[in-house]
C-alpha cells in the first residue's frame, strides 16, 4: 500500500480482507479491512490500529462512483447533526493488479473512523450491541438518529440487537445508558442502489419511501427537540451537499430536492409528530 497525503508519502506492506454481509454477495470488489498488524501505523491518530474499515466502489461502473459518494455525503450529514458519528475520509485510490490480467482502477473509497478511535476520542467504552434494548439508550441520542434515519429514507437498522449501529457508553457522564453510532447507508433512499429495498420490519414499498422507526416517546416535548435541532442544522445539511463537487450539479440538486422534501414536513411539527407517534415503535 502506497499512501500519498498532502506532503506525506509511505509504503506500507499490509494484508487484506474481505467484509460486510450484503455488499460481499452484491459487489464484484467487495468492501475491504485493510490489516496493519504486518506493519503498523506508527505516525498520526490512527497509531496503533491495526484494523480499518474501507468502502469500496463495488462496480466498476459510474453509477456504484455516485452510490459510494452519496454514502459518504450520508456520513458527512450526520457529523453535522452529532459528534458522536463515524468520521469518514474520502480517498482516491489506484488498485493497481500485479497479475496476468494486469486490471488497474482508479476508484474512490472511505475510510470509517475505527470503532477504537472513536471511543477513545469520547472518553467512552463500546458495549456490545446484541444486549441493547430500548431502556438502555440514552433517549435523545436515539432519536437523533432514528430521525436521522428518517430524513435518508433508511430502514436497514434496529436499536435492538444493533443491527448497523454501534453502542458506547461514556466515561465521564453518570449515566448507565448508551449512546448508539449509525452506520453503513447503501439501503437508504438518499443513497439510492439499485439493490436496496425497505426492510422487512416496514411497511413502505420503495425506498424512497419514508417511515419513522423510533421508540415512541411520551411527550410531544421530547419530539419537538429532535425536530429543532434538525431545524437548526438545515443550512449546514444543505451546504453539505451543494459544495460537495464529486458529485454532479444534476445529482446534487436531487439530493437536496430529497432532503428539502423532508424538511417540508418539518415545517408543520404539529403534523409531523403525529405522524411520528402513528409511526413509532414501543419494542424495536
Amino acid at each position: 500500500l502506497l499512501v500519498h497525503y498532502k506532503n506525506y508519502t509511505e509504503t506500507k506492506n499490509i494484508r487484506l480482507k474481505a467484509r460486510g454481509n450484503n455488499r460481499r454477495q452484491q459487489c464484484f470488489f467487495p468492501p475491504i479491512f485493510l490489516n496493519f498488524e504486518t506493519d503498523p501505523i506508527v505516525n498520526g491518530e490512527l497509531k496503533g490500529f491495526n484494523k480499518i474499515k474501507l468502502v469500496t466502489h463495488c462496480s466498476t461502473s459510474k453509477v456504484y462512483t455516485d452510490y459510494l459518494l452519496k454514502e459518504y455525503l450520508a456520513y458527512k450529514l450526520y457529523n453535522v447533526l452529532t459528534d458522536n458519528s463515524f468520521r469518514v475520509k474520502l480517498l482516491d485510490i489506484k488498485y493497481i493488479d500485479t497479475g496476468k490480467k494486469e486490471r488497474n482502477y482508479d476508484k474512490y473509497g472511505i475510510l470509517i473512523e475505527p470503532i477504537e478511535l472513536l471511543v477513545a476520542r469520547k472518553k467512552s467504552i463500546e458495549v456490545d450491541g446484541e444486549i441493547i434494548r430500548e431502556n438502555n439508550v440514552i433517549e435523545e441520542d436515539a432519536d437523533i438518529v432514528a430521525l436521522f434515519q428518517y430524513m435518508i429514507g433508511n430502514t436497514d437498522w434496529r436499536i435492538k440487537g444493533g443491527h448497523n449501529i454501534k453502542y458506547i457508553k461514556s466515561l465521564t457522564k453518570l449515566t448507565d445508558k448508551v449512546t448508539p453510532i449509525p452506520y453503513d447507508f447503501d439501503f437508504a433512499g438518499f443513497v439510492g442502489t439499485h439493490y436496496s429495498h425497505p426492510q422487512s420490519w416496514t411497511s413502505i414499498e420503495n425506498v424512497k419511501e419514508r417511515e419513522y422507526l423510533g421508540y415512541c416517546r411520551n411527550s410531544d416535548e421530547a419530539y419537538l427537540k429532535t425536530i429543532n435541532l434538525f431545524l437548526d442544522k438545515k443550512d449546514q445539511m444543505i451546504k453539505t451537499i451543494e459544495s460537495f463537487l464529486y458529485l454532479s450539479e444534476g445529482e446534487r440538486e436531487r439530493l437536496i430536492k430529497y432532503i428539502e422534501s423532508f424538511y417540508d414536513l418539518l415545517n408543520n411539527p404539529n403534523r409531523f409528530i403525529s405522524t411520528l407517534k402513528s409511526q413509532c415503535r414501543t419494542d424495536f
